[in-house]
């Protein structure tokens, strides 16, 4: 699938046996085996932040659709060196090279909330697709001038919020199209984690 502008979207659709099955490292409705394409879509990631290792890489591995070719950190030794752990093509100082690259079609944005809204219509305006950490924006207005932004550059834009497409959602779906539960007259629901690390900007 071509967007305006060029870009490359891959669709992905699950294959029955595995929905039907799931996996041992994807659960229930996730392909077991990753997809490889001969011309992966290029992705630029603005930050080095702990999200981008632990979450965004082994699921773009995964996908095998995309690869990471650049990353970008206000530290240009920090920028290399964490290109060179993970092994991602070139670090880069300055997140404005990402945002400019011709050869990137994609950005990955996990950068402190403050920032997203700036670095995300940066991106859509240079007509790259985005993929932002949750949340977007912080502020209404915030939000608004990022989808308009996104609907006149017409480029793809994304939000990592997880809880729609969790396991756990898919399973309460299944079991209310299935009728096992009843009724529903009220849903209530609560999301935990420990956060203890002092060095975390959300403390």
């Amino acid at each position: 699938m071509r967007r305006p502008g060029g870009l490359r979207l891959s669709r992905r659709p699950p294959a029955p046996a595995d929905r039907a099955s799931g996996s041992a490292s994807g659960g229930a409705g996730h392909p077991s085996r990753a997809l490889v394409i001969d011309d992966p879509i290029r992705w630029g990631i603005l930050g080095t932040a702990g999200i981008a290792e632990s979450a965004f890489l082994p699921a773009l591995r995964q996908a095998g659709d995309g690869v990471a070719v650049s990353v970008a950190s206000r530290d240009d030794a920090r920028a290399r060196r964490w290109a060179t752990e993970h092994d991602v093509a070139r670090g880069v100082a300055g997140y404005e090279q990402i945002v400019t690259d011709p050869e990137i079609e994609a950005i990955y944005i996990p950068l402190p909330n403050g920032l997203h809204a700036e670095w995300t219509i940066a991106a859509l305006e240079a007509g790259k697709a985005v993929l932002c950490e949750k949340p977007l924006c912080v502020t209404p207005d915030e939000t608004r001038r990022v989808l308009a932004t996104a609907d006149a550059a017409s480029v793809p834009l994304w939000e990592a919020f997880v809880f729609p497409f969790h396991q756990q959602t898919e399973r309460v779906r299944d079991a209310l199209a299935s009728g096992q539960v009843g009724e529903i007259r009220e849903i209530g629901s609560r999301f935990h984690f420990v956060l203890d690390d002092p060095r975390d900007i959300r403390l």
